[in-house]
């Protein structure tokens, strides 16, 4: 419990060390130091930004070899940010050891209830959610039989469960910096 709080407050703080560092860009996978959208995209989370122990980090280090590969948590979706209007909420507390579970599941809670990332249309018989759900679909597979079931353990809209079969549109993802206007 103390590894999984670390991790994530280490990555959310990074992201925004990075922001800061380049601050004013209008999205992540912009162009800044002059190169190219695609390339400063693949800087901006495979740089080596963060030494401890005589290791060196990145942000896709962080993310995928230890959170998602040692820890197999797949909440860790709803909590990592990446300073993009398609990322979660940047919560306004730091992880704890102690409160990390309960933190995990409102923000999976929060992610799954926002309907500009996740919406079930009863009546189309159509689940519409973040492309995070395909792109991590083994993650979320490995605790629930669907996509779909994962959903709905988690979403409030008055609805009965949410069928395995029922079609996922995946809404466009923004780059977009997440900033206050």
């Amino acid at each position: 419990n103390t590894q999984i709080p670390f991790w994530i407050n280490l990555y959310n703080a990074l992201t925004i060390r990075q922001v800061l560092e380049r601050y004013p860009i209008p999205s992540i996978r912009g162009s800044f130091l002059g190169l190219p959208n695609w390339v400063s995209f693949l800087i901006f989370f495979e740089r080596q930004i963060f030494s401890m122990g005589g290791e060196k980090y990145s942000l896709n280090r962080i993310e995928h070899k230890i959170l998602r590969q040692q820890f197999k948590e797949h909440r860790i979706h709803f909590a990592l940010v990446c300073a993009s209007r398609g990322c979660p909420l940047l919560r306004n507390q730091a992880y704890r050891p102690d409160q990390i579970n309960q933190q995990l599941e409102e923000d999976t809670t929060r992610f799954i209830n926002n309907p500009d990332k996740v919406y079930f249309d009863p009546d189309a018989k159509i689940l519409s959610c973040s492309k995070i759900f395909k792109w991590y679909r083994q993650d979320f597979l490995n605790t629930s039989p669907s996509v779909q079931a994962f959903i709905s353990g988690y979403l409030k809209q008055e609805t009965p469960p949410i069928p395995a079969d029922t079609p996922i549109r995946y809404l466009p993802y923004s780059w977009d910096l997440n900033q206050q206007t």
